[in-house]
């Protein structure tokens, strides 16, 4: 791995270490064989780390290492982690804001299905979005997730009308030249696993895309 993995971390303490991770490298170690965020962290800190968010090979941002089993089963508890991304979308959002409720299968295909009742082998998936700010061609979307199933955002997305800028595999017009989506896990919020109190931090935005820069201006 040619990159400087020093780069991405954001936070690194006793209990776990923050990563901005780059879209188009594997969060951990999969069928095909090419390097991956938690092996590379693990030589890089020289101890056994265990990954308690994932994020897909395409999408960049937030990733939490936990560097003791005492942090590794606090954080796991997924009600003490708050995570919020942020898309580039295909216009046009029906509503400026929402809560979004629907049920969600994986396929066979490395694909989620979304159905919008209960059925058997359909787990509940939840997310909140606001619209942050159009662009000519796209929109910027924060995203709040309630739950956190295979694909959710991307299928969910897709499934109002407005995919991932980049994310072909849901609908999108094109896919982007380095295989990115525009799709960034951009703020976590956890409950720390010895003083409990809340901890946040912000992943910096992608470079990789000029709807990102403009977005990272927005943003300030």
């Amino acid at each position: 791995m040619k990159e400087n993995i020093s780069d991405w971390i954001i936070e690194r303490n006793h209990q776990y270490i923050i990563l901005n991770k780059p879209a188009g490298i594997p969060t951990q170690s999969d069928k095909t064989n090419d390097a991956d965020l938690l092996t590379a962290m693990q030589a890089y800190a020289k101890s056994d780390l265990k990954l308690i968010n994932r994020l897909d090979r395409p999408v960049s941002g937030c990733v939490i290492l936990a560097k003791s089993k005492n942090a590794t089963t606090h954080l796991s508890n997924s009600d003490k982690i708050v995570k919020t991304y942020l898309a580039i979308v295909e216009p046009t959002l029906p509503k400026e804001s929402d809560t979004l409720v629907a049920y969600l299968t994986k396929g066979k295909t490395n694909k989620a299905y979304l159905s919008e009742v209960e059925k058997e082998g359909y787990r509940k998936a939840e997310m909140s979005y606001k619209l942050l700010h159009t662009f000519d061609k796209y929109q910027l979307v924060e995203i709040e997730l309630h739950s956190g199933r295979f694909h959710q955002i991307r299928v969910m997305l897709a499934h109002l009308g407005c995919p991932v800028k980049g994310d072909v595999k849901y609908g999108a017009r094109r896919a982007n030249k380095d295989r990115s989506i525009g799709l960034h896990a951009w703020k976590i919020a956890l409950d720390h696993p010895v003083h409990g109190k809340m901890e946040h931090y912000t992943s910096p935005l992608p470079n990789n895309d000029t709807i990102w820069t403009l977005a990272a201006d927005i943003l300030k």
